[in-house]
């Protein structure tokens, strides 16, 4: 993870990746807390902190550090990834992106306009 990615947003990358698989009111009942709390921490509205990330890898049966790492090795993954860091970045600088990303094969189209 490069320093232009906050780990704020590779937190909420795998966030929307869980919430994908089991939704956000099944991670809520898991970890205790309310849908809400999950929701706004997907949209981001609010960050995922240490102690709820730390509790959602545990719950979840997720090695230590999960949460913020990247997974290259996820298309959909980078795919997130992209759509959320378009916001930190200018329009060549996505298109250079894309472009690396797609030579890599990791990912079928561009992140939508904003």
């Amino acid at each position: 993870m490069g320093e232009w990615m906050p780990i704020v947003e590779v937190r909420r990358a795998n966030l929307l990746w869980l919430v994908e698989r089991f939704g956000e009111a099944e991670i809520a009942r898991r970890l205790d807390v309310t849908r809400q709390r999950i929701s706004v921490c997907a949209t981001g509205k609010r960050n995922v902190g240490n102690a709820l990330a730390r509790r959602i890898e545990d719950t979840f049966g997720l090695s230590r550090g999960w949460l913020d790492s990247v997974h290259p090795d996820d298309p959909e993954q980078v795919q997130r990834l992209l759509d959320i860091v378009t916001h930190y970045l200018s329009k060549r600088q996505i298109a250079l992106v894309l472009e690396l990303a797609r030579q890599l094969g990791g990912i079928k189209d561009g992140p939508e306009e904003k």
